[in-house]
């Protein structure tokens, strides 16, 4: 199975499905109620991008900071909003019901995309991830 990283048709129909490694461009510097209109309005639009027979994917985070990176400004910052981010993005995720949700995440603790237990966020990541999974896969059956 090769999945394209383009929600562009012409990438698309020579690979198996659609995705998006990483939404940060598209939910910087929003609050949560932001965020959920963002991926309401977003998430069937990268479904369909898939087509009729292909993989549909959404692409959740936990949120995004680099701004500790050499990178240049503009820099992309999705707040945590403590967990909200998150949850909101898998609430979305769930009720648009893709063939699979990405999660947009190395650990990559410079970019503020960590998953696993830290000291600054507990685990509370890691207690979100786990109901929700099993939501989207009953879901799934």
């Amino acid at each position: 199975m090769l999945v394209a990283d383009s929600q562009d048709r012409a990438f698309v129909s020579i690979f198996d499905g659609a995705s998006t490694y990483n939404i940060t461009g598209q939910t910087h510097h929003k609050s949560p109620p932001e965020i959920r209109a963002w991926a309401l309005a977003a998430y069937p639009k990268m479904i369909a991008a898939a087509g009729s027979g292909k993989i549909s994917t959404v692409t959740i985070i936990p949120g995004y900071d680099d701004r500790k990176l050499w990178r240049l400004p503009p820099r992309p910052v999705t707040d945590r909003w403590g967990g909200e981010t998150y949850r909101t993005l898998w609430q979305e995720a769930i009720a648009a019901a893709p063939d699979y949700i990405l999660i947009t995440s190395w650990n990559d603790r410079h970019e503020g995309s960590v998953l696993e237990v830290s000291v600054e966020y507990g685990s509370r990541i890691l207690d979100t991830t786990a109901p929700l999974s099993r939501e989207f896969l009953t879901q799934q059956r």
